[in-house]
């Protein structure tokens, strides 16, 4: 499911671990499928071709689930 923050309410945005990729600045990587153990590090590419001010407030990201544990 997917969600965004609107007014002052918080909205959770939810990913299942499978549809993530391997990418390297927002190009993806030609790697074999990802496995929880392998992730070291997340980052948020924002690449909407516009210019200007933005807000992004991130309270949490977590793993859970089928997919973290391989």
């Amino acid at each position: 499911s997917s969600s965004h923050f609107i007014g002052e309410s918080w909205q959770i945005v939810e990913a299942e671990f499978a549809d993530f990729n391997a990418t390297w600045r927002g190009r993806t990587l030609d790697r074999p499928p990802l496995k929880g153990r392998d992730i070291d590090g997340v980052g948020i590419l924002l690449a909407d071709g516009q210019d200007g001010a933005f807000r992004l407030q991130v309270d949490w990201i977590e793993f859970r689930g089928p997919g973290r544990e391989g």
